[in-house]
């Protein structure tokens, strides 16, 4: 039965990927037809000209011009042919008349050619760049492009691998031999470095890969990619950690313990567990204590050398006490932002506060708690020392906060101003709901009700399906949420009611 079926697929004309590919095919044909009589040219001069046999013509003048176009399996029955036989030849047409058929002709011709032939046919052409070869003869590019020609003739630009590869080559060759680097690698990775990296013309991908037996460009540019992470790290490993030792030496005791405050909690673990321990930890035995990925872990410590590099600056003009004094001055100017927030803060009643409170992010809520609302506030460092935060960080935090204090209080004795209706009631996304929800029947408000997560089937059932909304900020301290996040849940729940409004109209229509 499979062979029957195999059998009568083939009389079909090869599958229904075939025959679904007759479309296209049509609408090629037709373009083609239209481009080239729209100068007057007769359909049966234009026919005769590309070559057109008799089962092509019927199949065009039937199938791809006509208005009504007939099935391919009656033409077949008509002119006596079977159907595979009509899909070749509506290609065969399709191709004739376009041009595609002497093209291809051609493509056969170049990849009869040998290689060297292929390099004396380009310069032949003349072109200067494979940009220009492409234009000018789009079958001799793709083959010597297909063959690895075209790269020996017009070598590309360096891939960003390629150049990674000879910085950290000529860094490492600057200090052992070529064998020394290369003894420890693979035969590949070898001939990598001495046949691509060492060299102004780098062998081309493909001939490299012949030579050496790799089974794709792929695997190769995969190798080069491991390459690259290999010597790399061989060519750096160590030296920030050295750099940072370095640098902690300079500071002294003195220096370093004016330094310490400017640093968060992971840079001070660096400098206490790696830089200045005589068997320091490993930068994945850090990560794994701050829950973080050794790739974070790296970034800290880079990111902790630039900041002694700037504090050895500041040692060098002055000694500690003008790192001292850098602290203090950013301490003593911050303390006026902590003030003017204490000085707003008075004069906001409890209600506004506790609003003003539900919009602040967990950090800024921090500040707010134990510097500006608190009666005996806390520095800056010990904030930093309990939230893993740098002291720069935090001071642009109060700033912000200062700012949004700022925009709140000067807002907050009108009646309606932009915070409470824009921010607070979420009016707008409200009202969408709403209209959305008109159209709802009671069977399909509680289907629909039964989809969504808690918070949501909340907002849907104490703000948008009543008269009198409840307040988001209310809503809030009830469910123990933050303003921003429930303002993010009703923008959830307004994509949810439009998907279901959709899924509703389309099981109408089918």
């Amino acid at each position: 039965m499979r062979r029957l079926l195999t059998r009568l697929q083939r009389w079909l004309g090869g599958g229904p990927f075939e025959v679904a590919q007759s479309e296209a095919v049509a609408k090629r044909i037709a373009a083609a037809v239209y481009e080239q009589t729209s100068d007057g040219v007769a359909l049966e001069s234009l026919f005769d000209a590309c070559g057109l046999n008799e089962t092509e013509r019927s199949v065009v003048t039937q199938f791809a011009l006509a208005r009504a176009r007939t099935p391919l399996l009656r033409i077949a029955h008509s002119i006596g042919r079977q159907l595979i036989t009509v899909v070749a030849a509506l290609r065969s047409a399709a191709n004739k008349l376009d041009g595609n058929e002497a093209r291809h002709h051609l493509k056969q011709k170049y990849f009869a050619m040998k290689d060297a032939d292929l390099m004396a046919a380009i310069h032949t052409n003349g072109a200067p760049t494979r940009q220009l070869l492409h234009r000018s003869n789009p079958p001799l590019a793709g083959v010597a492009n297909a063959r690895g020609v075209l790269d020996h003739v017009f070598p590309p630009p360096a891939p960003k691998d390629l150049v990674l590869l000879r910085h950290a080559v000529r860094g490492l060759l600057s200090r052992r031999s070529l064998a020394e680097l290369c003894d420890p690698l693979s035969a590949v990775e070898c001939g990598v470095i001495t046949q691509r990296v060492l060299r102004d013309r780098p062998e081309g991908l493909e001939y490299f890969r012949r030579g050496y037996g790799v089974r794709n460009v792929g695997e190769l540019q995969s190798v080069e990619r491991r390459l690259v992470a290999k010597l790399t790290q061989r060519q750096y490993k160590g030296r920030v950690l050295d750099s940072i030792r370095r640098i902690v030496e300079t500071l002294g005791e003195d220096g370093l313990t004016a330094a310490l405050p400017m640093l968060n909690a992971h840079e001070r673990d660096v400098v206490v567990e790696r830089a200045r321990n005589p068997s320091p930890v490993t930068l994945a035995t850090l990560a794994s204590r701050w829950t973080l990925s050794r790739e974070r872990a790296r970034q800290i410590e880079e990111r902790l050398l630039l900041k002694l590099i700037e504090l050895a600056r500041t040692y060098a003009t002055g000694g500690a006490e003008a790192i001292r004094a850098q602290l203090s001055d950013s301490t003593v100017g911050h303390a006026r932002v902590l003030r003017k927030i204490r000085t707003i803060v008075a004069g906001l009643p409890a209600p506004q506060l506790v609003t003003f409170m539900q919009t602040l992010s967990p950090v800024e809520r921090n500040v707010f708690e134990r510097r500006a609302a608190a009666d005996d506030p806390v520095t800056m460092t010990e904030v930093a020392a309990t939230s893993r935060r740098s002291f720069t960080r935090l001071m642009q935090t109060e700033k912000r906060l200062l700012d949004r204090l700022q925009t709140f209080g000067s807002r907050a004795d009108e009646p309606s101003h932009g915070f409470m209706i824009g921010r607070v009631q979420n009016l707008g996304v409200l009202s969408e709901i709403r209209a959305q929800l008109n159209a709802f029947s009671p069977e399909q408000f509680a289907e629909f009700a039964a989809t969504l997560p808690p918070v949501e089937r909340v907002l849907l059932e104490r703000r948008a399906s009543v008269i009198a909304p409840a307040r988001l900020d209310v809503l809030a301290a009830e469910l123990a949420r933050t303003l921003p996040g429930l303002t993010a849940a009703e923008k959830r729940l307004l994509t949810r009611v439009a998907a279901y409004v959709r899924g509703r109209i389309t099981d109408a229509r089918s």
